[in-house]
């Protein structure tokens, strides 16, 4: 950081150098979080649902997997090849190339080990997406993560070439149900990392059953309805007295 300032730079985003992803315009992630550029995102570990500051809340009550009325005012970026799986992750607005599996765990034991062991550090998802990564062995793939409004950890294998052949992208499905398999089968590999032994079940994200065209309007402010957060609230309430 003082290196930069001596040599009147700025930082533009904290994290390794990436290359193929663009350092301006703000960009909407699919964690729902606004970061300054693309390559901002992808260095959180977080892909881009759209161009611009979020302003909408997608689908996370998957009842049937199509887009949520939320999303209607939301210009979808086009994705970078016909062949892509097309499904849209939890919370979202629009599809990703590759696949999306979300994971549910354990509060209750992720207390019991933080109590128990003193020096562990805090496990966020860019954590979790950083060490699923060593369960990737094809280059062309990478692991974003993020938290869900359903406190569920949402993990994409999406390609991370421009224009991905369709080998290329059944190549990260295949990487995605393979990481799935092994929290299922509880593979020793999962559970002596302290991190990925919170995992306690798995699910693979349905693609779209119509493609999403980017020939929206303009997007526009969108809340989330009172319903849904009044669920959300007797949820956690509900979750805490279960706990205690």
């Amino acid at each position: 950081m003082c290196w930069l300032l001596k040599k009147g730079k700025v930082m533009a985003y904290h994290g390794r150098c990436l290359d193929h992803c663009s350092s301006w315009g703000s960009v909407c992630g699919h964690s729902g979080q606004t970061y300054p550029s693309e390559c901002a995102a992808l260095a959180d570990r977080s892909t881009v649902d759209y161009t611009g500051p979020c302003v909408a809340v997608g689908t996370f009550l998957r009842i049937e997997n199509t887009r949520s009325f939320g999303c209607s005012g939301v210009r979808c970026p086009p994705l970078p090849s016909p062949h892509c799986s097309n499904a849209i992750p939890p919370g979202a607005c629009c599809p990703v190339c590759g696949a999306v599996v979300t994971f549910l765990f354990s509060r209750h034991q992720a207390d019991m080990i933080a109590s128990a062991v003193q020096d562990v550090d805090p496990v966020v998802v860019q954590t979790i997406a950083e060490k699923l990564r060593d369960y990737v062995k094809v280059t062309e793939c990478d692991v974003f993560s993020y938290l869900s409004l359903e406190s569920e950890v949402v993990v994409i294998v999406n390609p991370i070439i421009s224009t991905p052949t369709p080998l290329q992208v059944k190549a990260c499905v295949r990487e995605a149900k393979k990481i799935k398999t092994l929290v299922e089968m509880s593979s020793p590999a999962i559970l002596t990392d302290l991190s990925l032994s919170l995992f306690l079940a798995a699910s693979l994200e349905s693609p779209l059953t119509e493609r999403v065209t980017s020939s929206a309007p303009a997007p526009a402010p969108v809340i989330v309805p009172g319903f849904t957060l009044v669920i959300l609230f007797f949820w956690s309430l509900l979750e805490k007295r279960l706990l205690s």
